[in-house]
């Protein structure tokens, strides 16, 4: 009887140490995005191109940008890869987005603008 008890205790924790080094050594599918949907997490970019300044304010997944004569546009798509950039999307203004890295881009409908955010 105590064999059995002893053989079925050593069952049981060899059972749950496989499924945890399982679930150690499986890694998770990494899209390279990081989602922002959950989080408080808020940060701010000003943007320039010569003279001209556009302030963007990124919370979660929205973004609210304002340009250099004082227009408000809503950005409802945020995303943020696992290196640190962002793609802005979901445009108030139609044919409007931004990329923000290493180098930054205003995107308008077909054209790529380089803009230097800091």
């Amino acid at each position: 009887m105590f064999k059995l008890i002893k053989y079925s205790f050593y069952f049981i924790v060899g059972l749950f140490l496989i499924l945890f080094l399982i679930g150690l050594l499986s890694s998770p599918k990494d899209s390279g995005i990081v989602d922002l949907s959950k989080s408080g997490y808020g940060v701010s970019y000003v943007c320039s191109l010569g003279g001209e300044k556009s302030k963007i304010k990124i919370s979660g997944n929205i973004a609210t940008e304002t340009t250099a004569a004082g227009i408000v546009i809503d950005y409802s798509n945020v995303n943020k890869t696992d290196k640190g950039a962002y793609t802005i999307e979901g445009s108030s203004k139609h044919g409007r987005s931004w990329f923000i890295g290493a180098q930054s881009y205003l995107l308008l409908d077909t054209q790529m603008i380089p803009y230097n955010c800091r």
